[in-house]
């Protein structure tokens, strides 16, 4: 009997799955131009730990969830924070397969992060709906 994704003997790793989150992260790097709207950034996998970098002279709003970047940039959310200009936000140690960023246009902004093993798409969607706790 061949092995593939949907054997159930030997299940892939879900994003409950504690020794993928032990171990080191496969390395991902992303820099992006702003577009002055809102910009997602996609991870293959989920990530074991995110490092956000805003280099430019402005400041930037990153989200786990498009919703909380509706509001205004001013608006006080707790499902948004902000990268003032120039910042290396620290090490993040969460598990999530999306952010979003809001800048802007032109401005670049950079994202390190280390991968889990564990596929995005079985990963649950970002919202308030599904548990996500400070997600508007």
């Amino acid at each position: 009997m061949a092995n593939n994704d949907h054997n159930t003997r030997v299940a892939r790793p879900a994003h409950n799955y504690v020794p993928e989150y032990q171990q080191s992260g496969i390395p991902f790097v992303k820099r992006i131009k702003l577009t002055g709207g809102k910009d997602k950034i996609s991870f293959p996998f989920v990530t074991r730990w995110i490092h956000l970098h805003n280099t430019s002279n402005n400041p930037m709003f990153v989200s786990f969830n498009t919703n909380a970047l509706n509001a205004d940039d001013d608006a006080d959310t707790s499902a948004k924070f902000t990268l003032s200009k120039g910042e290396r936000d620290h090490r993040l140690e969460l598990k999530c397969k999306e952010i979003y960023i809001k800048g802007t246009a032109n401005d670049m902004f950079e994202v390190v992060a280390g991968l889990t093993n564990i596929r995005a798409i079985d990963f649950p969607d970002q919202t308030a709906a599904n548990g996500f706790e400070g997600v508007e």
